[in-house]
């Protein structure tokens, strides 16, 4: 199955010497949402209002939401501070995420959404189910007690019997869905018609 490009979707700010640990959570997100993203990378950068000028601007005023990996080193990065700045004032969208395992304290970063603790089991599923939907991926992970409707493709639980936002009915034994990527599968259908999974 072709992974899903999501590389416009939002936009990944981390500190310049954390590129490596912001690299590895990307992959690791990208491996588990099945999707594709390449860390923006300004290693090599030297005038720093320039790129950001010309190169992220230009990313941040498409993306959807800007993943911000929180480091004990993020408020003395300059380009962290330019992307968050920006964004504030675009009222764009920040999701921080803790890589770090000391406890952080910020004098100049103030976030309106939760920080999800990329260390913490619970928080780390939480970020990638938040991130499932903000994409607008339909796969099904095996931890959730969600899965989508049908008919309108939003989340709803597993054992529901009507969808909250369209109204569908489902009948329990009617309604089956791939437990790899979601698709709802017609009772008779041997495979899955979008991956190929066998219906079990």
């Amino acid at each position: 199955m072709e992974k899903i490009d999501i590389q416009n979707k939002f936009f990944v700010c981390y500190a310049k010497s954390d590129e490596k640990l912001a690299n590895s959570v990307v992959n690791e997100i990208s491996k588990y949402l099945e999707v594709s993203y390449s860390l923006w990378s300004y290693a090599g950068v030297t005038d720093v209002e320039a790129y950001f000028e010309n190169t992220i601007e230009p990313i941040i005023d498409n993306a959807d939401f800007v993943l911000l990996i929180l480091s004990d080193s993020v408020e003395q990065d300059e380009m962290v501070m330019k992307v968050y700045r920006y964004c504030n004032n675009l009222n764009k969208s920040i999701v921080p995420v803790k890589v770090d395992p000391m406890k952080l304290k910020f004098r100049d970063l103030a976030f309106r959404s939760r920080v999800f603790d990329y260390d913490e089991k619970d928080d780390k599923e939480d970020l990638l189910e938040q991130m499932h939907s903000w994409l607008g991926l339909t796969k099904v992970y095996e931890w959730s007690p969600l899965k989508f409707c049908s008919n309108c493709g939003n989340k709803i639980r597993s054992n529901a019997s009507f969808c909250m936002w369209c109204g569908k009915q489902f009948l329990a034994s009617a309604e089956k869905f791939c437990p790899k990527c979601g698709n709802h599968l017609k009772p008779s259908a041997a495979f899955c018609s979008r991956c190929g999974t066998p219906n079990t």
